[in-house]
């Protein structure tokens, strides 16, 4: 006659071994999820930290070219209001041809550029940390379920 006692305990070690490694791998496959996830929020932290610079830069060189371009027309015409009105009729000729060729005085191409991509990383950034969290309460709800929770893997942060 045959023993079934050590069939069965063995046939529970295997579906416990079994088990055990679907958990771990489980595990491992949403941490590295949550790893993931962070590492992506570090490298639009790290590019926003880049740009910023950059664009307060451009900012202020564009800033200074405009208030060169205003000082220099205000002192422009100020020397012509300042010779008299014999010359009224040419000072409004003057200041006429002032105005139409009055420089364009607005953010550049580069500024504006910038700051579209200041705003696309923001949102990225905002779209990343969504999905960090996600991520995180998935790890999270898995980790503390029953029985995984015996496992006492420590729950992670959200963002």
């Amino acid at each position: 006659m045959i023993n079934v006692t050590p069939i069965i305990v063995t046939a529970c070690i295997i579906i416990v071994a079994i088990y055990i490694i679907f958990v771990y791998n489980n595990y491992v496959q949403l941490r590295n999820l949550v790893d993931k996830s962070q590492a992506n929020i570090d490298v639009l932290l790290q590019q926003r930290a880049d740009e910023i610079p950059k664009l307060v830069d451009i900012v202020k060189g564009y800033t200074k070219h405009e208030s060169d371009v205003l000082l220099s027309l205000t002192k422009l015409r100020s020397g012509m209001k300042a010779k008299g009105s014999q010359h009224d009729k040419t000072t409004k000729t003057v200041n006429m041809l002032i105005v139409e060729a009055y420089p364009n005085l607005k953010a550049n191409k580069n500024f504006l550029k910038l700051q579209t991509r200041m705003t696309g990383l923001e949102t990225k950034l905002a779209q990343r940390r969504s999905f960090y969290n996600d991520t995180v309460t998935n790890f999270n709800n898995y980790v503390q379920r029953v029985p995984n929770n015996l496992l006492r893997i420590p729950p992670r942060e959200l963002f």
